[in-house]
């Protein structure tokens, strides 16, 4: 049972998914969601079985719609006709068409049953059980017996709570698993390369434009970008804002691809869907500061784009040439000063990610706050400073005073 963990040619969590298998590989993180949404809203006993009758319901409208059979036939357990639905799940994020910190990201999110951003020994327990079971259907290889679970959880509670405090946070999460050859490879090798942001090509650029560096300017780096024609452009001109809405375009191709049969999103679900989007990334958080919708609410794609529209900064969305932004007034800094310490809980002068979570969780998703929090901790020591603080909510190229 030890040897999972250890690198070696019969070791399943190294295997291809069966080719049955592959309508339940590629899942994009919000088809996840929209299930475990579900999920959440039917009784669950503590096994998280479910009768079979009831993953009709739960896949309705997702990648394998209409195909819930292939569910049915690979995951129902014969000694008691039901399906455990976390033994699902846990294969839908394994082979995700995300990167691998999203898949972590995912598993904290549904297998953190009490909702407290950590996993407690218990969890540990179901979620190792269900990951295990999961990818051993998904690769049909044999399962292991429940004392052999238990004995592996046990063995990742220990590795994985780094602290050791009786939890495992994210990060400790995320530094297990990149740390295990095996476990890295298992999520590592099923992430698309389009996800990640380094090689996301900018609007601007894709408009017959290419960034170059030049010139001294207060940006933290001490440069600026500018944009300068390519000798070659895709296209003749710099169109106008209008004439080249991609924003709105892409906005409005998530109402396409997500909206109900009346043409509606829950606002939630249209805020992780922006916060995904690669043409709209470097301007997800100035467009998710435009919306005031509340996140349960029902949203129409005219809705959006009233909102938008009848805002005052809207030309900031659509202008991706840089511009010399002002430092930020005394005024400014006192107002985020008293803001850093409403969400500094417990005084200690940094922030943790409960404490950003708590303190903006009624403007933002959970999901789109980690990665935020992850953007802007520049150091990587898993806490915002009060400058790092600043620059969250600063636009891009301001300078910061001294905090004295």
């Amino acid at each position: 049972m030890g040897n999972l963990l250890q690198p070696s040619p019969s070791n399943y969590l190294q295997s291809d998914v069966h080719s049955n298998l592959l309508p339940l590989t590629k899942w994009t993180p919000a088809d996840i969601l929209k299930v475990q949404q579900r999920i959440a809203k039917i009784e669950i006993h503590r096994s998280s079985f479910v009768d079979k009758d009831q993953i009709k319901i739960l896949f309705k409208n997702t990648p394998i719609s209409g195909r819930e059979s292939l569910i049915v036939l690979h995951f129902t357990y014969k000694t008691c006709q039901k399906v455990d639905i976390m033994e699902v799940m846990a294969g839908l994020i394994t082979y995700a068409s995300c990167t691998w910190q999203e898949k972590v990201k995912l598993a904290l999110d549904i297998f953190d049953f009490d909702e407290n951003y950590v996993i407690t020994y218990d969890e540990m327990v179901v979620m190792c059980k269900s990951f295990l079971n999961g990818v051993g259907i998904m690769t049909q290889s044999s399962l292991f017996s429940k004392s052999n679970l238990e004995a592996f959880a046990d063995q990742a509670f220990i590795m994985a709570d780094a602290t050791p405090d009786g939890q495992v946070t994210y990060q400790e999460l995320l530094e297990w698993i990149e740390n295990n050859q095996v476990l890295s490879n298992l999520f590592k090798n099923n992430q698309p390369e389009a996800n990640n942001p380094k090689k996301r090509q900018s609007i601007i650029e894709k408009m017959g434009f290419e960034i170059t560096n030049s010139g001294n300017y207060p940006f933290s780096e001490g440069q600026r970008q500018t944009a300068r024609h390519r000798t070659e452009p895709r296209k003749a001109a710099y169109k106008k804002p209008e004439e080249t809405d991609e924003i709105m375009l892409e906005i409005s191709d998530i109402f396409k691809k997500r909206a109900n049969f009346r043409g509606k999103m829950i606002a939630r679900e249209l805020y992780d869907s922006i916060s995904h989007n690669e043409l709209l990334y470097s301007s997800r958080e100035r467009i998710l500061s435009e919306l005031n919708f509340r996140l349960t609410s029902e949203v129409t794609f005219e809705e959006v784009k009233s909102c938008l529209d009848k805002s005052k900064s809207q030309a900031s969305l659509f202008n991706k040439q840089p511009k010399a932004t002002p430092s930020f007034t005394i005024t400014n800094m006192s107002t985020l000063k008293a803001l850093f310490s409403k969400y500094d809980l417990n005084h200690d002068g940094l922030l943790s990610l409960q404490e950003l979570k708590k303190g903006l969780r009624d403007n933002f998703s959970i999901e789109t706050i980690e990665e935020m929090f992850k953007e802007y901790d520049s150091d990587g020591n898993g806490m915002l400073d009060f400058e790092e603080f600043v620059r969250l909510f600063s636009p891009d190229g301001a300078t910061i005073p001294s905090s004295s």
